[in-house]
């Protein structure tokens, strides 16, 4: 019997990336997403569901069924637009729930479908939580959230060795990335200079759910290029002086 992958999300971007390359690996992978799928594998089963609908945790769990999960992933995110000049609370909400309550309810819900020491728990936070939200104040809050959901639930499901950890990706190359218009200026602020690509957050996200990363639980890893080591400030100020000191020169 092949093992059992949850991965929320699936449609598009890192969940999408993600399907593919465990369905490649070997493993039966359940999707959730509200966008419709249409990826067709003998080994995938997608649930068309909105995390928010009543139900949707019944739903989850009777796809499951008696099977054993050996990890479940938390990608669903999403990004409403919702500045504090026009502050809708719904949408705060809705970012919230389906951000960061929904990876721990799922997580509950299918807390005996969990093996010891085998199951993993990986959810994918952001760069956005170490930041104030701007005109997304809900992601960004989210994002911070469900890193500390991440090491609460790190803390209790350890006690039964079930790892839970979390990636924190800086701007990677999906939709979500390319609709904000800033490639330019996300690579000019990365050390690397680039984007990740969504394949390079699912080798991480496949590194923790492996026996390699055995001893890693409860953290929240950056896969950024290096984008949140940067003070931008700091380093304008020293390319000032380098052209500066050229003109001087």
């Amino acid at each position: 019997m092949q093992k059992l992958i949850l991965v929320t999300g699936t449609t598009n971007g890192i969940g999408a990336q993600l399907k593919k390359h465990f369905l490649k690996c070997g493993f039966d992978v359940i999707g959730v997403d509200k966008v419709v799928d249409s990826f067709g594998d003998s080994h995938y089963e997608f649930l068309h569901l909105d995390l928010v609908d009543e139900g949707v945790l019944d739903s989850i769990k009777a796809a499951v069924g008696a099977r054993k999960l050996y990890a479940i992933i938390n990608n669903a995110a999403e990004f409403a637009y919702n500045p504090i000049s026009n502050f809708d609370l719904s949408r705060f909400n809705r970012s919230q729930l389906v951000n960061a309550a929904m990876p721990l309810a799922i997580a509950a819900t299918l807390q005996d479908r969990l093996e010891d020491s085998v199951s993993k728990i990986v959810s994918i936070t952001s760069g956005d939580a170490y930041f104030a939200g701007h005109e997304d104040l809900g992601y960004a809050a989210s994002k911070a959230s469900l890193a500390n959901i991440t090491k609460s639930m790190a803390a209790e499901f350890g006690k039964r060795g079930i790892r839970v950890n979390a990636v924190s990706p800086g701007w990677v190359d999906t939709d979500m990335g390319e609709n904000a218009g800033v490639d330019d200026l996300a690579h000019a602020k990365t050390p690397l200079g680039r984007n990740a690509t969504p394949q390079e957050i699912t080798d991480l996200i496949d590194y923790l759910i492996s026996d390699k990363s055995s001893f890693i639980n409860g953290s929240i890893i950056n896969i950024d290029g290096g984008y949140t080591i940067i003070d931008t400030v700091v380093k304008e100020e020293f390319d000032r002086h380098k052209k500066d000191d050229k003109h001087e020169v």
